[in-house]
């Protein structure tokens, strides 16, 4: 199991670090390898849009009729790139928010599409002082079009427990 340092500072926002290196195998060949490093590279701008509020370049890095199964969806599947703009808008109004993506697996389906699935471990510091660790898992459906990968599908399911303290 991997540890990870809890140090956070309230003054930085939208940090995403990746720790593990599960998704690039030895046994890749050199095309499969870049294709890899580039879901992880967009993973990671996804996150940081996610955790700024930034819905411009989170939109630019998922399909418009996304589908998408949250727990805050209470087990139904949404579809449309629109439904996630309340959840971005909550993020602006944290003081600070940090993401790390842990143990991150790629696989790549054929030439334009990828999944990836990782532990997401959000800390969050509110305007109010409270701050909060929330672990999740996620998995996203990347596709590939026009040069360009885009989410398509993704689910993430909550751990029940989460660490919440007023400061």
């Amino acid at each position: 199991m991997a540890t990870q340092n809890f140090a956070f500072s309230a003054s930085k926002r939208d940090t995403v670090t990746q720790q593990g290196t599960e998704s690039i195998s030895a046994d890749d060949s050199d095309e499969i390898k870049g294709k890899k490093q580039e879901i992880l590279k967009e993973t990671e701008a996804l996150l940081k849009a996610e955790s700024s509020g930034d819905f411009s370049a989170f939109s630019n890095l998922v399909d418009r009729e996304v589908s998408f199964f949250e727990p805050e969806t209470c087990g139904q599947l949404i579809r449309g790139l629109d439904a996630s703009k309340i959840r971005l808008a909550a993020a602006k109004e944290s003081s600070a928010h940090k993401v790390t993506m842990l143990h991150p697996t790629v696989h790549i389906l054929n030439g334009a599409a990828a999944s990836i699935a990782y532990i997401r471990l959000d800390q969050i510091a509110s305007n109010n002082g409270a701050y909060s660790v929330m672990r999740s898992e996620e998995t996203r459906v990347w596709q590939k079009r026009d040069s360009k990968w885009t989410v398509i599908h993704y689910h993430r399911s909550n751990t029940p427990t989460s660490y919440l303290a007023k400061s």
